[in-house]
């Protein structure tokens, strides 16, 4: 009787790799010629294999099956709450308050680098900085019309053709302490408030003398013809006059 061979299992292969991959690895071994890569392409992997190792995990296909607008949510960073306490941008309000310094002048922070023609006075100058960004005081030259806007105000000087404002919201500007003089406008006249009517004189310095006694004198005007001196405290314009001579106070 023959005895039956037991039957001897069959080695697994721990490198699943189908025909193609085992003849390339003979030849290699025969050879001694070994092409060594990185990884084997699936083209030599065992197909049941490859299907494991490309299907993907559970987590994955929920996470690529969402909706594209989900996903677009999920990436974007949170946006920080906004600081309440961050300083606001300084900007004039068109119903701001202003200081009135009529017969003063406030030096430099001219915005724009200049000035610009404005027939509505004091008022519409004092409008016209409440509308434009960063400004916060003007100054307005009553003879020539002219507005001078100001993105800050931190000293105020004498001068009778001026009429300043200062917004409220800031410091007042100091008084400047430099010597108020005299600034002379020869065949000018002056126009405007005066103080009484016009009075006798013999000269020019004797009108000066008498604006100088009166507390409230900002200017005069010599008529050289009729001999009269008068005194302002608001001059309010200046035109040229042959016969007149005139002059105000002034802070340099």
């Amino acid at each position: 009787m023959f005895r039956s061979r037991k039957k001897v299992p069959k080695r697994t292969n721990p490198w699943p790799l189908t025909n193609a991959a085992s003849r390339f690895l003979a030849v290699s071994l025969m050879t001694g010629c070994f092409l060594i890569e990185p990884a084997f392409s699936q083209d030599f992997l065992d197909p049941s294999i490859t299907a494991q190792v490309s299907e993907k995990p559970p987590s994955l296909r929920r996470a690529q099956s969402k909706p594209t607008e989900e996903l677009e949510k999920e990436r974007k960073p949170n946006k920080a709450a906004p600081n309440k306490t961050a300083p606001k941008k300084t900007r004039p309000k068109t119903n701001a308050t202003f200081r009135d310094y009529y017969n003063y002048d406030i030096p430099g922070f001219d915005i724009g680098g200049g000035d610009a023609a404005n027939d509505q006075g004091a008022s519409g100058c004092e409008s016209t900085c409440k509308s434009v960004r960063g400004c916060v005081a003007y100054t307005y030259d009553i003879w020539n019309q002219r507005c001078f806007l100001k993105s800050g105000a931190d000293t105020r000087r004498f001068d009778a053709r001026s009429a300043s404002g200062v917004m409220s919201e800031i410091p007042a500007p100091r008084k400047s302490r430099t010597p108020i003089t005299f600034e002379y406008f020869n065949n000018y006249k002056l126009w405007g408030m005066a103080l009484g009517g016009e009075k006798p004189a013999r000269s020019r310095d004797q009108c000066k003398s008498m604006c100088e006694a009166a507390e409230e004198c900002v200017a005069f005007t010599f008529d050289k013809k009729a001999s009269g001196c008068t005194i302002y405290h608001k001059p309010m314009e200046r035109t040229p006059q042959p016969d007149s001579d005139s002059a105000s106070k002034v802070q340099r």
